[in-house]
């Protein structure tokens, strides 16, 4: 395998590790609490309040984008460690 993808695939496996860890021990807490509150505040809020149940969800979408966004990270080094170890293979 060329040395410059093994270094890539090395680093996409790093910081694959690191976004774990920070999902695990900080962001996976932290939107736990937060969709808890949010989920508080929707059932508080009336059904009139159309602006209110919009910022909410805005919240909510914004929420489960950084999720998401958390979540490639994570699978991209996944996948880098999965094609390492086939390479090394052969």
């Amino acid at each position: 395998m060329d040395n410059s993808i093994a270094d890539k695939l090395d680093d996409g496996i790093s910081k694959g590790h690191k976004a774990q860890h920070a999902y695990d021990y900080f962001f996976k807490p932290f939107l736990t609490k937060k969709r808890k509150i949010l989920f508080i505040a929707f059932q508080d809020t009336s059904a009139r309040d159309v602006e209110g149940l919009m910022e909410i969800k805005r919240m909510m979408i914004a929420l489960d984008a950084l999720e998401q966004e958390m979540q490639t990270y994570i699978n991209t080094g996944k996948m880098a460690e999965i094609q390492l170890s086939t390479n090394d293979k052969h």
